[in-house]
Parts: C-alpha cells; sequence; structure tokens
C-alpha cells in the first residue's frame, strides 16, 4: 500500500495548486500556499504511516473513489 501513498497526496496537492493557481494572480502567494500545504500533507502523511494507519486510510480513499467512479457517477450521468 505505501506506494498508493505518495501518488494520492500528489494528486491531492496539484489539484488544490490548480484551484489555487485561478484565485491569486501572484506567484508567490501560490508558492507560498503549495509550500504551506506540502509541509500539511507530509505531516500527516508521517503521522499516519508512524501510527500504522497509513494502509487503512489509503484502503478507505481507494474503495471510496472507486466506488464513486463505478456507480455514482455513473447514475448521476444517467439522470441528466
Amino acid at each position: 500500500m505505501e506506494f498508493l501513498a505518495l501518488p494520492m497526496i500528489g494528486i491531492g496537492v496539484s489539484i488544490v495548486v490548480e484551484l489555487v493557481k485561478g484565485r491569486f494572480d501572484d506567484t508567490r502567494i501560490t508558492l507560498a500556499i503549495l509550500f504551506a500545504l506540502s509541509i500539511v500533507c507530509a505531516s500527516i502523511y508521517y503521522v499516519l504511516g508512524a501510527k500504522g494507519y497509513l494502509g487503512s486510510f489509503i484502503q478507505i480513499i481507494t474503495a471510496a473513489s472507486a466506488f464513486y467512479a463505478l456507480f455514482i457517477q455513473r447514475f448521476e450521468n444517467n439522470e441528466s
């Protein structure tokens, strides 16, 4: 499960950075937010890994995203 942790964190940070870039024109503000977000994500990753919760957390997130992609999103598209 360790091989899934870092890409998932990277994807999440990338999505947030794209949202932030749309709101702020100044590159320095975007970089400061990216730096702070990276520190927070790294800290959460370290704490979850040290406590042994990381594997369970990744399994839950992976299962939830797969369920959403396979079932919920499909039904939302059919209702439209």
